[in-house]
């Protein structure tokens, strides 16, 4: 919405925007249940501030920010370190890939589970950002606004994380990879080493 634009109407805010809201906090909060009522007060909140919201900001982009100010204070309710959003059941939401075969869903589901590993390790404001990338589908410019930080850091958060990502994804693959060769194979190798 351009500055100058009158405000929607607060039902196509919500109906627009209440898929994303929910999917980003949910990607933040290992609970479902925590994030849907942390989604239910993000509208709550934007619908008792919605008469004095000011068009001078995209809505989606206001909602995003009163989305992000709920989050920190409930982190800070719950006194302790922002528990880690379960990645398993998002990645499988976003990585729709069919399995033909039972070997092959085990498959998925362990890397899966690592991928999830590796972004555990990634710090607190790579997280955000890429959950704001591609939990909420918000541009590089947008997520600047939510977190209150330039455009250029945040490109740089969401290079470094996919980056570190990437590294210890790899790493853990050709690890396994070393542990599904055969034994016979394996043995051999160690004793050409001696």
């Amino acid at each position: 919405m351009l500055p100058n634009e009158k405000k929607p109407p607060f039902t196509e805010l919500y109906e627009g925007n209440f898929a994303r809201i929910n999917r980003y906090l949910r990607y933040r909060l290992a609970d479902p249940w925590e994030a849907d009522d942390l989604t239910a007060q993000v509208f709550l909140r934007a619908l008792e501030k919605y008469a004095s919201f000011r068009a001078d900001v995209p809505a989606h982009v206001w909602l995003f920010r009163l989305a992000h100010n709920l989050l920190v204070d409930h982190y800070r309710r719950e006194q302790s370190r922002p528990r880690r959003l379960d990645m398993e059941k998002a990645l499988a939401e976003l990585v729709a890939v069919a399995a033909d075969t039972p070997e092959e869903r085990l498959l998925q589901e362990e890397e899966l589970r690592q991928l999830r590993l590796c972004l555990l390790q990634l710090p607190a404001d790579y997280q955000e950002v890429l959950s704001l990338r591609y939990g909420a589908d918000l541009k590089f410019a947008e997520i600047g606004r939510v977190l209150g930080r330039s455009e250029a850091i945040v490109r740089v958060w969401h290079w470094r994380g996919l980056k570190a990502l990437r590294r210890a994804f790899q790493e853990w693959r050709d690890k396994k990879r070393g542990e599904w060769e055969c034994p016979e194979t394996n043995k051999a190798k160690q004793m050409a080493a001696r």
